[in-house]
């Protein structure tokens, strides 16, 4: 149930589904162990669920606890819930059982604007262009220049719910110990992804005869804005062409549904022996289970040319004009139509339906496992003195 960013499988555990109340601790192994049936280069987080008859206070039978959560976000202007139930009993010394349960709304919404890609150039700078102050006498060959290629705006609003059911039974004698868990967890999520990109490069390929103004950098005089080369642009106003079709590139739009379900059940059974001398056995036996319903609706656009408003006037009749800065750390990228207005980029009246997809992918997945451990305390005499115990045993695992 895992994903990227980007909203596709990362073959992960969706650790969303997981609430903390009945995690007791995580373990982080760093290294590869022979023990393990699944290893990562990273390495391998193990989170452990509580324990019935290891539950704090001790000397208490029943413990109950619940909570009940709202806050209020004005960025995104939503709220968001989160309740939750947590009971654990000890009927007596040797057995024990809890429950948990989770409701959790987590809406939130990301925005983001960023440069794209920084390309190096030489241009022809035409008399009378004003270049970081002054207008130039003469026109000047090969100018070796740098701008990025293109600004892109997002705002992607991420709508989730959550419900998460989580049962532990334990039982122990000086022998034994064994336990059992299961995990169900009910997702949904929905992200509205919202782009728009100005297409910078293309306006500077395509009009830079019609610039007016250049300020560029010649030294690492802007860190961490701009990667210093012969000379970095970073803000320009340019004047549009006649050709109002010619822009048509320098803007498009993409809009984004990608409504999720997600379903994952896991569960397992541990029994610990031990002789409490010099040997302990352990056997695992575990499944789990995921079912995921993921969609994608894709609307791509492009400014529209043919674009009239209610005086039917073509609002682009005369091309486009527009300023490009990122003196602020980020970039501002403004385009204006014939008439001077402001071109929203997350308005849609502007623009042309392109491209219109619809896609909905379906994974089922089950995980069943089982390990048996031995482990044999050595005694100071032996040939292994320098260690204190040998654990050896065999492992199975099926995927499909």
């Amino acid at each position: 149930g895992g994903e990227t960013g980007n909203g596709d499988d990362a073959r992960g555990f969706t650790y969303n589904i997981l609430p903390s109340e009945v995690v007791s601790r995580a373990k982080v192994t760093k290294t590869t162990q022979a023990w393990e049936l699944e290893g990562g280069i990273g390495g391998v987080v193990d989170l452990e669920t509580t324990r019935p008859l290891d539950f704090r206070p001790k000397g208490d039978e029943l413990y109950f606890s619940g909570t009940l959560r709202g806050t209020y976000n004005d960025l995104s202007e939503d709220d968001r819930l989160r309740a939750t139930f947590f009971l654990n009993n000890k009927f007596s010394e040797n057995f024990g059982v809890f429950i948990a349960a989770t409701i959790d709304e987590a809406d939130r919404i990301d925005n983001l604007a960023e440069s794209q890609r920084l390309r190096t150039f030489e241009e022809d700078l035409d008399a009378g262009t004003i270049l970081n102050g002054t207008a130039l006498a003469e026109d000047l060959d090969d100018v070796a220049l740098s701008h990025f290629s293109g600004v892109r705006y997002q705002e992607q609003p991420i709508f989730r719910d959550r419900e998460t059911v989580v049962a532990g039974v334990q039982w122990q004698n000086d022998n034994f110990d064994v336990n059992f868990d299961w995990i169900a967890g009910f997702e949904d999520e929905t992200r509205d992804d919202r782009r728009f990109w100005y297409n910078w490069g293309d306006v500077y390929n395509r009009f830079s005869g019609d610039m007016t103004v250049i300020n560029y950098e010649s030294a690492d005089g802007l860190p961490d804005i701009a990667e210093p080369t012969l000379g970095t642009i970073y803000s320009y106003e340019f004047e549009g062409a006649d050709d109002a079709r010619r822009m048509q590139p320098l803007a498009n739009g993409l809009y984004r549904r990608i409504p999720r379900e997600s379903d994952v059940n896991v569960g397992g059974v541990n029994v610990e022996w031990s002789n409490n001398d010099d040997w302990m056995i352990e056997a695992d036996l575990g499944y789990a289970d995921q079912d995921t319903i993921r969609t994608l609706e894709r609307l791509r656009t492009r400014l529209n040319t043919d674009w009239r408003d209610g005086t039917g006037l073509p609002r682009f009749e005369d091309g486009v004009s527009g300023t490009y800065d990122i003196t602020s750390g980020y970039p501002i990228a403004i385009l204006y139509d014939s008439f001077g207005v402001e071109v929203d980029p997350l308005d849609i009246s502007h623009q042309y339906i392109e491209q219109l997809r619809r896609t909905t992918t379906w994974e089922q997945a089950d995980d069943i496992s089982a390990r048996l451990d031995f482990t044999k305390k050595l005694e100071d005499a032996s040939i292994l003195a320098f260690n204190d115990s040998i654990q050896f045993g065999v492992a199975w695992n099926e995927m499909q």
